[in-house]
């Protein structure tokens, strides 16, 4: 059972894709969606510290994330 949050979760990903990036932090946009991971605190305040952009899809936009046509298939 797993006992950490789901921010740091996301905080963890985040670490490691900056880590792993081929650019510098500061060319690194990440475009999520309004998830509350996404705006926690821990999660934009690291992104903050690291100069790294966060764009943030706008509420109930499926139409312009990828990922939900993914998702429309398994749901099927």
């Amino acid at each position: 059972m797993c006992t950490r949050t789901c921010k740091e979760f996301v905080l963890d990903f985040f670490r490691e894709l900056i880590r792993d990036a081929p650019v510098p932090p500061e060319q690194i946009a990440i475009v999520a969606d309004n998830h509350a991971a996404h705006h926690a605190r821990l999660v934009t305040d690291f992104l903050r510290q690291q100069h790294v952009t966060m764009l943030f899809l706008a509420p109930y936009s499926s139409v312009m994330n990828p990922q939900e046509r993914v998702w429309a298939i398994f749901k099927q």
